[in-house]
């Protein structure tokens, strides 16, 4: 919230930093990013670039997510793709 474009920029990259080693509590992750997400607007191109990489850090390292690998992905799109193929040959 600082009117220094320098200084939110450096905070996002602290908060980044931290993220990175896990040290967010998760009670704070969704107050972190919501400000996140608000910095996204900025008008400051290392601000809308560091809230950036600071969405991207908590996507990797968020606890809540599936651990799939890419080869599971692609199998279960080919499984789900086919199904509306099927369900129009069979109204055909």
């Amino acid at each position: 919230m600082d009117v220094s474009a320098h200084v939110r920029s450096k905070v996002l990259q602290i908060r980044h930093y931290i993220q990175g080693q896990n040290a967010v509590p998760l009670s704070w992750q969704h107050q972190v990013l919501e400000g996140t997400v608000e910095r996204l607007e900025d008008k400051s191109l290392l601000v809308r670039k560091n809230s950036i990489a600071l969405i991207k850090t908590s996507l990797e390292h968020n606890p809540f997510s599936a651990k799939l690998s890419l080869a599971e992905l692609c199998r279960q799109y080919g499984t789900e793709d086919c199904q509306p193929q099927e369900i129009r040959n069979k109204m055909v």
